[in-house]
């Protein structure tokens, strides 16, 4: 099994219960972007592997995993001990969730499903130059578990044929900052013939989302998904 050392940089909480970790990059790293890595974590004699996407772009000089914390997790214990200059050993990367077309993109991602799609959508409007419209439609529970928008604003703000839109599914006020309910409910705004769909969230919303695209005839080759 080949491995890889990263060294930790500073981790940040962006949202309730989810941590920004960033890595030095490796001279020798080469991953496309979507694709993900697993986390060797010793215990007891046993390696156990966990699986994170990489959410920053491969052109960056660091690595971003996107991380829920969860009660007594082993990568969640390993990411809340973490300081500047700890090593961690890591496998991968892995996955075909890669985007390597020139035709129009929707990405459609729930909760920490949207860290595949962060990295395919900063290579594509950053590094690519991607003229093609892109659309994000990312769906959270509530407010406080919202993240990224500052960075989803940003490029939205530079590459004009990028735009996204934000569903809450419980939302906790109603100053129209977000658009109420899930993924599901809107995603039938957004067909395209010709685009590429890029799915990433949990087993049901990634079912009903296919299923959804497929009643408007998209072909299934142009749906390519990621389960979390």
């Amino acid at each position: 099994m080949n491995t890889t050392t990263l060294s930790f940089i500073k981790k940040e909480e962006i949202a309730s219960n989810i941590l920004s970790l960033l890595f030095k990059k490796p001279d020798n790293f080469v991953f496309d972007a979507g694709q993900f890595i697993q986390f060797l974590i010793e215990e007891q004699g046993i390696t156990h592997k966990r699986a994170y996407s990489i959410a920053s772009a491969p052109q960056n000089a660091y690595i971003e995993c996107i991380a829920k914390l969860w009660p007594g997790g082993k990568a969640s214990s390993l990411f809340k001990s973490l300081e500047p200059g700890d090593t961690c050993t890591i496998t991968g990367p892995f996955g075909h969730f890669t985007n390597k077309t020139d035709t129009p993109l929707i990405l459609v991602g729930t909760g920490t499903g949207l860290a595949p799609l962060l990295g395919i959508l900063t290579e594509h409007l950053t590094y690519a130059d991607g003229k093609k419209p892109v659309h994000l439609l990312v769906g959270f529970r509530e407010e406080q578990n919202v993240f990224k928008e500052e960075l989803l604003n940003q490029l939205a703000k530079k590459h004009k044929n990028f735009t996204y839109s934000i569903t809450l599914s419980q939302p906790k006020h109603t100053d129209n900052t977000y658009t109420a309910g899930r993924v599901t409910a809107h995603v039938s705004q957004y067909i395209h013939a010709n685009a590429r769909y890029m799915l990433c969230g949990s087993p049901p919303m990634v079912k009903e989302v296919r299923g959804i695209l497929l009643t408007y005839n998209i072909e299934p080759k142009n749906i390519v998904f990621e389960i979390y």
